[in-house]
């Protein structure tokens, strides 16, 4: 992914840290629906499952954006050369991508 902006991933929510998002040890964002600007990501909040599912979406943003890149191309190329190469291409760029949707849903399927 050349030339993003965003935070390098990975990302993570630590394991359900209250709805916080961290690069390594660096906190990079809440998802807390009511948290205050400057909120250092500890403490103990209300709707605590939506807030580790927003947590998990979250840091699984760099992932989903980097296998989506990979699909798109993987499926260009499949167009403009139809082979077994390009055709194998897209299938591993479709497992990286279902892998990525399985990180960002961890624990919602099913209920």
């Amino acid at each position: 992914m050349s030339g993003v902006k965003h935070t390098p991933g990975p990302w993570s929510d630590k394991g359900g840290s209250a709805g916080a998002v961290w690069a390594g040890n660096e906190f990079i964002a809440s998802v807390y629906p009511n948290a205050q600007p400057g909120w250092d990501g500890y403490g103990q909040f209300d709707r605590q499952d939506e807030t580790e599912a927003n947590a998990r979406l979250i840091a699984a943003a760099p992932d989903l954006l980097e296998a989506g890149m990979e699909l798109q191309a993987a499926r260009k190329a499949q167009n403009a050369d139809p082979s077994a190469k390009n055709a194998l291409r897209v299938r591993a760029a479709s497992d990286a991508f279902d892998t990525a949707l399985s990180k960002a849903t961890a624990q919602q399927e099913g209920s």
